[in-house]
């Protein structure tokens, strides 16, 4: 079960420009479109005047209705909230409009990360699946990843990183479900990021 939060400034920048409020001589030549540089005094700046929003018609995250999973590792002060982004194989827009898919990976990374660290799942908890616009990101919905976010003990936090870059570590030797959804793990992306 899910619910979606429809807003869609949770996970979308907030960022819609930035300008520079020193004073002098300015000159504004135009870089690209929805940027351009003005130089004030003889230095420049650079101005983003324009991004793509967010689709509207999609939630910005997906928020479990109700957790099976022990809710005590949000509360013990000893937990770190880290992002798991996958692959374009789970793209944000086929998410949403997939309650099953959308559960599996709100319900089967826990699993993946817990036996990979070997710990119990218990210590895992999900926060959400949030959506996530990649720096290419146009306005084309179908670019948006799937980013999981949820607590784990501080002390794997530096393990799990390491697993995840690393393509023959147990996290990537599961079976089953847990080895397609270890599998749709983007190793590049850094857990502390988000």
């Amino acid at each position: 079960d899910y619910y979606c939060d429809w807003s869609s400034d949770v996970c979308s920048s907030d960022l819609n420009s930035a300008t520079s409020s020193e004073t002098g001589v300015a000159t504004t030549t135009a870089l690209v479109a929805g940027a351009q540089t003005t130089t004030i005094d003889g230095v420049a700046s650079i101005t983003i005047t324009s991004q793509h929003a967010f689709p509207t018609e999609l939630p910005s995250k997906i928020v479990p209705a109700t957790s099976s999973q022990n809710t005590a590792a949000t509360e013990d002060e000893d937990t770190t909230l880290i992002s798991i982004l996958f692959d374009n194989s789970l793209p944000w827009p086929w998410m949403v409009q997939n309650s099953d898919a959308s559960g599996q990976i709100l319900f089967y990374t826990p699993l993946v990360l817990a036996t990979a660290l070997g710990i119990d799942s218990a210590a895992i908890t999900t926060v959400s699946l949030a959506a996530y616009e990649p720096a290419t990101f146009d306005g084309d919905a179908s670019q948006i990843l799937t980013l999981w976010l949820g607590h784990i003990p501080t002390q794997y936090v530096d393990a799990l990183q390491a697993m995840i870059s690393a393509a023959n570590s147990p996290l990537y030797s599961q079976s089953g479900i847990q080895a397609q959804v270890a599998n749709a793990i983007n190793p590049t992306f850094d857990v502390k990021a988000y």
